[in-house]
């Protein structure tokens, strides 16, 4: 059969399927001809924007009606606009996307959060992108595609656009055919720029797709949705099946996943740290075989498990940044290059093989490997997950981490056995007995062995489960032969886990003990109850040592309340999980008696968000030393990760929070203070849930140096307040009533601050009647070699009369004096007044 002749490119997976790559080649060397449909052609002699309404309109096309059944429509040399509201669906018979006799591309552009249907779609050469729109991040497009692109000019699919500084998220839903020979590159260059970080997702299964896929761009994410995404079965083998460059990023977006090496497939890396992501509670499965150029590398990246092909295939060096990696059910060769960057963990299950490395490296000599328990196991079993030459490591190097058992884990312990003939040593867990609460309602005691259902006190060596029935909470307690200042649990671990469907929790309650110590792992709805109710006069401090894995949601919490005998609790136990902790003051206790918690750890291994409330009134305190004492660095952003209502965030020392991804939420009445002497820089996003009131508090320093997304009001009593960049403040209502602000100049800087101080140019300033502005200079060069005003700060000329005349200057000298400086200036059109530190020399007092 002559390719040429009548060839319909809509006959979809039989043509894909039965083209050899021969027939491919001719095939996207001549033009399109779909059969008895008519093509009528985009004019495009209007300017590139001439086709910009086209989806729906018939202005752009020769015929001068819109598109309709009975006529395919061709894009070469122009765009085509998809735009709309809800959905827009292309009515012709088919859509053709370039001109492969003249080379001409076409151009499918998609504006708005729109779903864009086109039924039959061919990709001859040219492109798909978004349109710029900022309000907008995510689109779909539905329907099926042939793909005619050859695989040296590939169409590109791009999920941004040139103008655009936004990210957006593209779901492609619609099917592919294409024969061997043809290629689509997902790109994050369509144009003259390149594009901010996004994501095109491949949901659709594609089996009748034999071409190759292409993702390139350190911006540019590639999303996989089942196993044949990419394409079908291919008769031969193919190495560039899927070629990676330029730091770009494959993710799996459905757990299970799995490239099978069946499918005669293989990666090809061109990029030093191109990337593998998979998400949190994922496992991608990848089988097909991994090779690229000789500077090449693949990391791993994302919370999920990464199944790595057989070692014999894997020729690039693999670096674990976060997440685990795992073998395939029996392996037996060895993962040559495999090192772990700044995390990482290993996953051991009955479905899994055993990772063998020939050299580990770890990322401090402090870390502990996480091992990630997949399934269950009975008790006493011995699950191998790591094997390496003898001497590298000890068992101390791991630290279970999780698993997916009943109850959240089969609480396995770290083992290794050395086998002496070929100086391997083989790293496993061992599984524990679990011993569950009898089901009676009520409490139960750790020394009371009618509570158990193995019907003995706590013992070692055993994992102790907590399980709330769903009728009422369940409670662990010490009974009365046991009060002493300090309790240590007696078990391997102590898990607790809440009924989420009945609203009821497992909790543990610390009552009058100094410490509590041991392994709490807390799933779904659960507490975490200090103090004693029965003992309201009593105000005491509680210590929770140890680890705490939490694994809850944004619903089903980890709720730790302060109930009315708890004034002080210091968390020392190691946090670990992504769960969220719910931090509250029991509301019956008096506004006067504040309660502390003090996170101490370097919780670096914790993911999840911390929320902390006491009704109206500040009575709650929040004191770290460390921003790792909130956790790790998050993966992405949330604006709430840090939440604060009635709340006071009072650090240890000097603090700096400035994680990008870090969000902190002001709800109602909270506060920060600040030590005299330190200060507190907070450069993560900062915003309030409907504009809230926080106080600045003690006589140390606050600076800020991010800007709010939403608006809060920031009352400053005590100390003072230094911005560190002109945004800072456009959101927020700044009142003085006893702080001031801070002269912060370091000889020599050339920043914005070294010019007008503190911009508050967008902020509304007031001050209280009579109340002076203290200004703290803090000049960081010799004071007698000042010639110029030190800036202060530059504000709204509106806001000028309200606070010059009470500012006053604390640092004087004996022999001179700061005296205050009032300019006017116009700043991008808008009137302001430059208020400065002048340092006037000459003042002394002689005796006679």
């Amino acid at each position: 059969m002559d390719v040429k002749l009548s060839l319909c490119p809509f006959m979809s997976m039989m043509l894909a399927c039965s083209a050899t790559a021969e027939t491919q080649s001719s095939l996207v060397s001549s033009d399109v001809n779909p059969g008895t449909s008519p093509i009528v052609e985009l004019k495009y002699d209007q300017g590139e924007f001439s086709g910009q309404r086209a989806f729906d309109y018939g202005e752009y096309w020769e015929d001068g009606t819109a598109p309709g059944p009975g006529k395919s429509y061709r894009v070469s040399n122009g765009l085509l606009m998809g735009s709309g509201h809800g959905s827009a669906s292309f009515k012709g018979d088919s859509l053709i996307l370039g001109n492969s006799d003249n080379g001409t591309p076409g151009s499918l552009r998609h504006q708005y959060e729109v779903i864009l249907d086109i039924p039959n779609l061919v990709l001859v050469n040219g492109d798909y992108r978004v349109w710029s729109n900022i309000s907008q991040s995510q689109r779909s497009v539905r329907g099926a595609a042939t793909v005619l692109s050859p695989e040296s000019n590939r169409f590109r699919l791009c999920p941004s656009h040139d103008a655009s500084t936004s990210s957006y998220i593209v779901n492609w839903e619609m099917t592919f055919t294409g024969a061997l020979g043809v290629g689509l590159s997902v790109s994050d260059k369509c144009g003259t720029a390149v594009n901010p970080t996004s994501t095109l997702n491949i949901l659709s299964s594609n089996p009748g797709y034999l071409g190759s896929f292409e993702v390139t761009g350190s911006n540019i994410t590639m999303g996989v949705g089942s196993s044949h995404s990419l394409g079908g079965r291919l008769a031969s083998f193919d190495q560039d099946a899927l070629l990676i460059r330029n730091r770009a990023t494959l993710a799996s977006c459905t757990d299970g996943l799995v490239l099978d090496a069946a499918d005669n497939r293989g990666i090809w890396i061109d990029s030093t740290e191109a990337r593998v992501n998979v998400p949190e509670r994922q496992m991608f499965t990848i089988g097909w075989p991994i090779d690229g150029d000789a500077d090449s590398s693949l990391t791993k990246i994302g919370g999920g498990i990464l199944v790595l092909p057989d070692p014999s295939t894997v020729k690039v060096p693999v670096a674990v940044e976060e997440g685990a990696i795992a073998a395939p059910r029996g392996t037996t060769g060895v993962y040559e290059r495999v090192v772990f960057k700044n995390g990482g963990a290993f996953v051991c299950g009955l479905e899994l093989g055993t990772v063998e490395i020939g050299e580990l490296v770890k990322p401090s000599a402090a870390f502990r490997f996480p091992v990630i328990v997949r399934g269950n196991a009975e008790a006493g079993e011995v699950i191998p997950f790591l094997r390496v030459p003898s001497g590298m490591m000890t068992v101390a190097d791991f630290a279970p981490k999780m698993g997916t058992g009943d109850y959240g884990a089969p609480f396995m312990e770290v083992t290794n056995i050395v086998d002496e003939v070929s100086g391997i040593d083989t790293f496993a867990l061992v599984s524990l007995p679990v011993v569950v609460n009898n089901d009676v309602e009520g409490s139960v005691y750790g020394d009371n062995a009618s509570h158990w259902k193995d019907d003995a006190e706590v013992h070692k060596g055993a994992a102790y489960v907590i399980k709330s029935t769903g009728v009422s909470e369940k409670k662990f307690l010490i009974s009365s032969n046991q009060l002493k200042d300090d309790y240590e649990f007696p078990g391997h671990s102590l898990s607790f886990v809440g009924n989420n469907t009945a609203k009821k929790r497992s909790e543990l309650y610390v009552n009058t003990y100094r410490s509590f110590t041991g392994d709490l792992r807390f799933y779904g709805r659960t507490g975490l109850y200090v103090g004693n109710w029965s003992r309201t006069y009593y105000y005491g401090s509680h210590a929770i040592c140890g680890s705490i894995y939490v694994d809850t949601s944004d619903t089903h919490t980890l709720m730790c309340k302060m109930e009315p005998s708890a004034t002080n609790l210091v968390l020392s136990a190691n946090i670990t999980g992504n769960g969220r902790i719910y931090f509250i003051k029991e509301e019956s206790v008096e506004p006067s008696k504040n309660a502390t918690v003090a996170l101490t750890s370097a919780n670096t291994q914790y993911y999840g968000h911390i929320q902390f409330y006491s009704g109206n009134y500040p009575s709650l305190n929040l004191r770290i030393s460390d921003e790792r004492n909130l956790g790790g660095n998050p993966t992405s952003y949330y604006d709430q990760a840090l939440t604060l209502q009635g709340c006071v965030f009072h650090p240890i020392g000097t603090v700096t929070i400035d994680d990008p991804n870090r969000g902190i939420m002001f709800c109602g009445l909270s506060g920060l203070k600040v030590d005299e002497g330190e200060r507190l820089i907070v450069r993560a996003p900062v915003s309030g849930y409907e504009n809230p009131k926080v106080e600045k508090l003690g006589g140390g320093i606050l600076q800020l140096g991010s800007a709010s997304a939403k608006p809060f009001t920031l009352l400053v009593k005590e100390g003072y307040i230094a911005v560190e960049k002109p945004t800072v403040m456009d959101k927020v209502s700044v009142q003085f009533n006893g702080g001031g602000l801070v002269a912060d100049m370091i000889a020599g800087e050339t920043d914005v601050r070294s010019v007008y101080g503190s911009m508050l140019t967008n902020s509304t300033l007031s001050a209280e009647s009579d109340v002076e502005i203290p200004v703290l200079v803090d000049y960081g060069g010799d004071i007698s070699d000042v010639d110029s005003p030190v800036p202060v700060a530059t504000v709204h000329a509106s806001c000028a009369d309200a606070i010059f005349g009470k500012v006053r200057f604390v640092k004087n000298t004996a022999r001179g004096r700061w005296a205050p400086v009032r300019e006017s200036l116009e700043i991008n059109g808008v009137d302001c007044v430059r208020l400065s530190a002048r340092y006037e020399k000459g003042f002394c007092v002689v005796i006679r």
